[in-house]
């Protein structure tokens, strides 16, 4: 009990978490009524189809579009057949979802959380619903119709604003600028009228529309997962699968608008054009993949990985508690202790990185001066290669201080080991 306390005291979010999954249990108590047996046809094959959209057993390709259609599916249900019964489904979905989710990553408070303001939201919605005249399977009353969809949305979006604030540690404006994005809205409009319709097709058809209209939101998702993927590339390389440099600086402008310190490493393949003029731009490249899959995985989904172009990286590391010169230091040591498969064994030790450390705001409090004493950092650690350089006052770098690849004749592996096995890599504050 004092180690969950503990915890909770730690993690404010957790608790946001608790709270809501508690709120939910207080309306499904406050809304309890009998339920006729007929109905508990609807309850289970509307807890069927949440649990379908909620724990993607289908292929919907992004979370917002599963609750787009889980909100459409429950705007059917609540209004129809009533709150309660609506409430009761995404109970009965939710083992399915826990059990899809039952992986390290994923907290069981989140999953929980993801099922509970949907309920909540809902439970909102309809109780403004009947505020305003709305009657159980007619949907006669437009203004009852309307406010029910706007109090969800505005709902939603107040607890996902929330969430998203004290996951990021952000400020009001840069929070409501990432919930409030082209597709965000489009999704909401598209909650909006998929409920509509299925409420309708509900009520003129009875429990018969529902799985049709099921199949057809599935339909739409494949079309939406065609624009997503379409935002999505735009966004990254397309070599590596990394943001791309164009997003990365976006999310330094974000980073450095929320005033919290972090820190940026610029990393630089060292002797690359060797490895392209023997092996070729082919194998060049499949060793470009592998060192941006290898950066990412060191830094296991905390913080921002980007190919910024050629053969250099950034990351954006979030939290310079956690020590960043000695993360960039274990990448440097796994990069060189990587057995690249794209290699002949004779080339293997060959591939090692140079970093540039710097970090906000004590080396720079804009992008342009962060990224240009990274910059300065790695072209020091390039005249050693296979080091960890931090920026401080005294680099006084010289992009023709840093060794010139082309002039060396082919990759030795006991040259690239030369930084290591002197026991340099780098200066450290």
């Amino acid at each position: 009990m004092a180690r969950l306390y503990s915890r909770l005291r730690q993690d404010p979010l957790e608790i946001y978490f608790l709270s809501y999954v508690a709120l939910f249990l207080v309306c499904v108590v406050r809304t309890a009524s009998p339920i006729q047996f007929k109905q508990w046809t609807d309850i289970i094959l509307f807890a069927v189809l949440i649990s379908v959209f909620e724990s993607n057993l289908v292929d919907v390709s992004n979370d917002r579009v599963s609750l787009t259609m889980t909100s459409a599916l429950l705007f059917a249900e609540s209004t129809n057949i009533g709150l309660f019964p609506a409430l009761c489904s995404i109970i009965l979905s939710s083992p399915v979802v826990f059990i899809r989710y039952r992986k390290p990553s994923y907290r069981p408070a989140l999953v929980a959380f993801n099922l509970s303001h949907i309920g909540i939201e809902m439970s909102l919605a309809v109780l403004a619903w009947h505020t305003f005249g709305g009657e159980l399977g007619t949907y006669k009353n437009i203004l009852a119709l309307t406010v029910y969809l706007v109090v969800y949305c505005a709902a939603n979006v107040g607890i996902m604003t929330i969430e998203i604030k004290l996951q990021f540690e952000s400020g009001w404006r840069e929070t409501l600028i990432g919930v409030f994005d082209l597709q965000a809205v489009i999704l909401y409009i598209v909650d909006i009228s998929l409920g509509v319709f299925m409420g309708l097709a509900f009520q003129i058809y009875h429990i018969w529309a529902v799985p049709t209209i099921a199949g057809i939101l599935w339909m739409i998702s494949v079309s939406y997962k065609q624009y997503f993927h379409t935002v999505n590339d735009a966004r990254r390389d397309e070599l590596t699968g990394l943001l791309n440099r164009k997003e990365f600086k976006r999310q330094l402008h974000m980073f450095m608008k929320r005033g919290k310190p972090f820190s940026v490493m610029m990393l630089d393949l060292d002797r690359f054009k060797q490895v392209n003029d023997t092996l070729g731009h082919l194998q060049g490249d499949q060793v470009l993949r592998a060192v941006g899959t290898l950066i990412f995985a060191e830094m296991g989904g905390d913080g921002i990985v980007a190919r910024y172009g050629g053969e250099e990286f950034c990351v954006i590391v979030p939290d310079v508690r956690k020590g960043s010169w000695d993360i960039a230091d274990h990448i440097r040591s796994r990069v060189e202790e990587h057995k690249f498969d794209e290699l002949p064994d004779r080339q293997q030790g060959g591939v090692t990185v140079s970093i540039g450390l710097a970090s906000f705001p004590d080396d720079g409090t804009t992008a342009d001066a962060l990224m240009e004493h990274a910059d300065q950092a790695l072209y020091a650690a390039k005249t050693v290669r296979n080091s960890v350089v931090e920026y401080d006052d005294s680099i006084q770098a010289n992009r023709h201080d840093a060794p010139d690849d082309e002039n060396e004749p082919s990759i030795v592996p006991t040259v690239s080991q030369v930084a290591s096995s002197s026991g340099f890599h780098g200066n450290r504050k």
